[in-house]
């Protein structure tokens, strides 16, 4: 599953494509390996996604959907619709397709719960901690959200 390239990089194996077109419905890279868990695992929660604006989710959204079609524009590559399935799994929801509220974001849990935990850590006797409980109570509500969505 892996092999060496000229410059001694390790690349991963793809997941194998369906008539030549990228599977739009599993991970990128082959789940039969920790290599390859991980780095889906890093693409999905990748922080920098939190920067996406709606815009650039939305025509992400948009290129998956014409992808799927095979209505995509002339020209488009691999490395494009990687890119924009990278933003739309980290933004929307799995099983209901709608765009999720920022704190329940996959790209949102590295930074949202480090700096929770760090201000916890950092602050255990300040009364400014109050401030952290409601942090860490929509963090919760996020998760009860997600739970009543998979018991529906």
């Amino acid at each position: 599953h892996y092999y060496i390239t000229n410059n001694l990089s390790v690349k991963m194996a793809e997941t194998p494509r369906i008539d030549g077109r990228i599977d739009l419905d599993k991970p990128r890279w082959q789940q039969n390996n920790y290599i390859g868990r991980a780095k889906h695992f890093f693409s999905v929660t990748d922080p920098r996604n939190v920067l996406l604006t709606g815009t650039q989710l939305n025509k992400a959204k948009e290129l998956l959907q014409l992808y799927k079609d095979k209505k995509e524009p002339a020209g488009t590559t691999d490395e494009q619709v990687y890119a924009a399935k990278k933003m739309y799994e980290s933004a929307f929801h799995p099983e209901t397709q709608n765009k999720m509220f920022l704190p329940g974001r996959m790209s949102f849990q590295v930074p949202g719960n480090m700096t929770i935990t760090a201000d916890d850590d950092l602050l255990q006797d300040d009364p400014r901690c109050v401030i952290l409980a409601v942090g860490q109570s929509v963090v919760q509500r996020c998760r009860q959200l997600h739970e009543q969505i998979w018991q529906e």
